[in-house]
């Protein structure tokens, strides 16, 4: 799952940790609910979708990280409240994002009639 790929690299006891997502796909296979489920690829968003939301500021950061040593993570998560940077945040924002989007589209298309990013 490249959703969980990345964790605080300086806190492993932080409540936002890869563990937390691989336990609730876990449970949703135990219960058959992944066999049920039209399964969408998720896809990187683009630039210009994250910036229908985003300022450009806040990419220009996030996409920065990705080259970032661990002081400069740290540094970086430092400004916000309840959040860790990780070198692959940006790829996760992307991904959120392009899944996201791609899902909203299938419901709207008709494609699927709900679902889960």
């Amino acid at each position: 799952h490249r959703m969980a790929s990345y964790s605080c690299l300086w806190d492993d006891t932080y409540v936002e940790n890869p563990e937390r997502f691989l336990c609730v796909v876990r449970r949703c296979e135990e219960l058959g609910l992944l066999e049920r489920c039209t399964r969408l690829e998720s896809r990187l968003s683009t630039r210009e979708e994250l910036k229908m939301c985003h300022d450009e500021k806040l990419l220009d950061l996030l996409e920065s990280t990705s080259g970032m040593d661990l002081e400069q993570l740290k540094e970086v998560s430092s400004a916000y409240d309840c959040l860790y940077i990780h070198n692959k945040s940006w790829e996760a924002a992307q991904l959120s994002a392009g899944g996201a989007i791609d899902l909203v589209t299938a419901v709207v298309q008709g494609r699927v009639e709900n679902g889960m990013a």
